[in-house]
């Protein structure tokens, strides 16, 4: 009988796990340089914004664009893992679900407070107290985005690894890690507020367990 894990050729296998490496390695550069707008008052906060309005949407579109290539490699890590196996089932939808919220954190930050700003900079009071107003009700959106997406994440994670202690030696190390890392992330939101400091610190935690999956996937051993 074919094992689910022989769908995968070994050069797909070879170039997701190296994507997952390699997204891991630049999301974590990219997010290091994510511009920051500061402003004592509405005005002075939408200049900020526009002034750094092309290294946001850089940023954030390759944080997009590194989402999406890691959830293609993490398709082809449940596929040569196996769909026979109900975690691995459970962790794509979680995972994928996780993509599409963080893809709207990352569009209203990127994008449209930009929007925003160009709209209403030139604005007079009343425009620019209404600028405040969808300014607060884009971080709020942002927050629940993110929020949501590491949550899913973490429950994705906890579902890979408890697949992956059912076997021995690396496998089971794997899934432990990955425990560690979905209980870390999970725990983290009670105390860390997720902007620009803290969605850092979350990432370097899911990029440890990217980074250990793309190599136990460039090694070859499914099961």
């Amino acid at each position: 009988m074919t094992e689910a894990y022989a769908i995968v050729s070994p050069r797909a296998r070879r170039v997701a796990g190296w994507t997952l490496v390699v997204a891991a390695v630049l999301s974590l550069v990219v997010m290091s340089h994510h511009p920051v707008a500061h402003g004592r008052d509405p005005a002075t906060f939408m200049q900020a914004i526009l002034a750094t309005a092309t290294p946001n949407a850089l940023v954030h579109g390759s944080l997009i664009a590194m989402m999406l290539a890691t959830a293609w490699a993490l398709l082809e890590f449940s596929v040569w893992r196996g769909f026979s196996r109900a975690p691995v089932r459970a962790a794509l939808p979680l995972y994928g679900t996780g993509v599409l919220a963080m893809i709207v954190a990352a569009l209203v930050s990127g994008f449209v407070t930009t929007r925003i700003a160009a709209r209403f900079v030139d604005g007079d009071a009343a425009a620019q107290l209404q600028a405040q107003g969808l300014f607060a009700a884009c971080w709020a959106v942002n927050q629940v985005a993110a929020n949501f997406a590491v949550v899913l994440f973490s429950g994705a994670i906890a579902l890979w690894s408890l697949d992956l202690v059912s076997d021995r030696g690396s496998a089971r190390a794997l899934g432990v890690g990955g425990l560690v890392v979905a209980v870390a992330c999970t725990a983290a939101l009670t105390v860390v507020r997720l902007d620009v400091r803290g969605m850092l610190l979350v990432a370097v935690a899911l990029a440890v367990w990217q980074v250990a999956v793309g190599v136990w996937m460039l090694r070859g051993k499914a099961a």
